[in-house]
């Protein structure tokens, strides 16, 4: 083999060897960007489930607290104060009203 040959496969393996590593590297960037994205949407779901379950709940207090029945409307109340301390609950439901009162 001439010099110039020997130096050829030289640089070509050398190139070879660097694609390889860049390949490797762009691979883990995008698997990376794949998992965030990933993350963000269970989080997004997750959130959005746990908010239907909260109204769920607060839509069953608010029947008890209505209800004609004295125990009823305690339960009703008492699951009212549960929900508003939750980390769900929204700023215009943070405070139900004292137990008994109209508003």
């Amino acid at each position: 083999m001439t010099p110039w040959v020997e130096h050829t496969f030289c640089y070509t393996e050398r190139l070879i060897q660097v694609a390889g590593f860049a390949a490797v590297i762009v691979t883990i960037w995008i698997n990376t960007a794949v998992l965030r994205q990933s993350v963000k949407t269970w989080e997004q779901k997750t959130g959005a489930d746990n908010q239907t379950q909260w109204w769920t709940r607060y839509t069953w207090a608010e029947e008890l607290r209505l209800s004609k029945d004295p125990a009823r409307q305690l339960l009703g109340w008492s699951h009212l104060n549960i929900l508003s301390a939750g980390a769900l609950t929204t700023d215009a439901l943070q405070r139900v009203p004292p137990e008994g009162s109209l508003f």
